[in-house]
């Protein structure tokens, strides 16, 4: 979408509904709005200067290469927009500007609701578009990519909020399952993963679990023998380990020096 003033008056807009967001990007669509920006000067007379307000420093640093990117089609047909203005209007100067938030624009609640009139599938007529608009556009490729991405872990995440073992894991973390647990394990060592991993599902030879799957004949704590040996009894609770606890405590609160 594009609007276009002169004199601080609201002169004309185009829009072009490009798609669902699992065929086009959110960049694309910044792209494509300089060409419709671009094509509204055919309209107009005797102009000398053009100034196109974009709030996303990666379409403007896109204008300025020919390299291989996602919407280099859409990139290509800016530049063709613009040796077209050239020709009609020699001598015109055309400036992209960063405006971050479009903020101290003038009409800026226009282009609000021109903008959500083209998220809802309003386009302008054909005629007046560019060409390379005109036509169906090509899906882009990252947009499929991670709107993919995005349905395979919506599927991972309900089969595995089914499960037995979301349940117990729910119990420790009620986030879970959440997506910094590998974030938070990225440095760490594959046994050191794997015995968080077992800690976190219960799946940890300790006697609760070993009396579980019939590798012990009593559930109960080798140490005190008075309760369970579960995870949160080993690490919390069991008596016969409280000065590593306290080590531990004493460890993490020293102050730096």
């Amino acid at each position: 979408m594009a609007v276009l003033y002169r004199g601080g008056a609201e002169k004309q807009s185009l829009q072009e509904y490009m798609g669902s967001e699992d065929r086009h990007t959110v960049f694309e669509a910044e792209l494509l709005g300089l060409s419709l920006a671009v094509e509204m000067l055919k309209d107009e007379r005797q102009v000398q200067s053009l100034m196109i307000g974009v709030d996303s420093q990666a379409t403007l640093c896109a204008t300025r290469h020919r390299r291989a990117i996602p919407g280099k089609y859409l990139v290509e047909a800016f530049h063709e927009q613009v040796t077209a203005a050239w020709k009609k209007h020699p001598g015109i100067e055309i400036i992209l500007r960063w405006t971050p938030g479009h903020e101290g624009i003038t009409g800026n609640e226009w282009e609000d609701k021109e903008a959500k009139r083209a998220a809802k599938g309003e386009s302008s007529e054909k005629s007046r578009l560019p060409t390379a608009c005109r036509g169906e556009m090509p899906c882009s490729q990252l947009a499929a990519c991670q709107d993919h991405r995005k349905r395979i872990n919506e599927n991972s995440r309900e089969w595995f909020e089914l499960s037995l073992r979301c349940q117990r894991l729910q119990k420790i973390n009620p986030s879970m399952p959440f997506p910094r647990f590998r974030k938070d394990t990225r440095n760490l060592g594959h046994w050191q993963v794997a015995l968080l991993i077992q800690l976190r599902t219960g799946h940890v030879p300790l006697q609760a679990h070993l009396c579980r799957i019939g590798k012990a004949e009593l559930p109960m704590c080798p140490k005190c023998n008075k309760a369970d040996e579960t995870v949160s009894h080993y690490f919390i609770i069991c008596k016969a380990f409280a000065t590593q606890r306290g080590h531990m405590v004493l460890h993490s609160i020293t102050p730096l020096s």
